[in-house]
């Protein structure tokens, strides 16, 4: 093999390291004043996705540098992860950081938050076509694209027994878009269960990268004071068309 998992792996770790760099200050280092005075300024979360293909981790933090993260005003947000898939005829990783500023408002019982900024995403894979019986191309590809990016969060919760979601994004770094919609039933005190639907694309014309996900699946989330848990899984459809389960871990805390 051209590319071993190891080597994928040891960047990737190399990468969490650079991660966790930038994302500690962003966490620590603003508002401070406000968190002590028990009014939640900054938020901060890690999460991990798997399926057959491929599996994915990811971290992130806001601030609201000027007031609350549960009133209107200004956000800064860092995003950052890693993954790597292997479709049998593509094998590859992924690296994103993002870099955004938001505003937050609410519409009724409608929350808003719409965020703008940078984007850098590393790909590298290689690519294997049987041409003939005596023919094999491979392809490499090692490349990081820089492009702006837009993000969308709407959250509805009248009070009722009810809420849903919307989270949204786009960069033009690899043509990169993800939209993921949920329905919670508040079941019980802090605890809601319901159905997720979310796609994910990662691709580009020039370049053939398989990457393309979509996922119907149930989720439960368990709130609290100070975060909240969550677990989903379901059926993805893979970049090579094929349906197998799924699995994704979240948790996030704001203080």
């Amino acid at each position: 093999m051209l590319l071993s998992g190891s080597e994928f792996s040891r960047r990737g770790v190399c990468f969490c390291a650079r991660v966790v760099g930038l994302l500690i200050p962003l966490v620590f280092s603003t508002g401070g004043s406000l968190a002590q005075d028990g009014v939640s300024s900054k938020d901060f979360w890690v999460g991990a996705s798997v399926s057959e293909e491929m599996w994915l981790t990811y971290s992130g933090g806001t601030i609201a540098p000027f007031g609350s993260l549960h009133e209107e005003g200004f956000r800064l947000r860092a995003i950052a992860g890693y993954g790597e898939y292997d479709t049998g005829t593509q094998i590859g990783s992924v690296m994103f950081q993002d870099a955004l500023l938001g505003y937050q408002t609410k519409v009724g019982s409608l929350t808003i938050a719409g965020y703008a900024g940078l984007a850098a995403i590393h790909r590298e894979y290689v690519d294997l076509q049987i041409l003939d019986a005596d023919t094999l191309l491979i392809t490499w590809f090692d490349g990081t694209e820089w492009g702006a990016k837009g993000a969308l969060d709407l959250w509805y919760d009248d009070g009722g027994a009810f809420w849903a979601s919307l989270n949204a994004s786009y960069t033009t770094a690899f043509n990169t878009h993800s939209i993921r919609g949920r329905v919670g039933w508040k079941a019980a005190d802090g605890l809601s269960v319901g159905p997720e639907l979310s796609f994910d694309d990662n691709s580009k014309d020039e370049i053939q990268l398989d990457a393309g996900y979509q996922r119907a699946g149930l989720f439960a989330r368990y709130t609290w004071a100070g975060g909240e848990i969550s677990i989903s899984g379901g059926l993805s459809r893979e970049a090579d068309d094929t349906a197998s389960p799924y699995a994704t871990l979240g948790f996030y805390t704001h203080y």
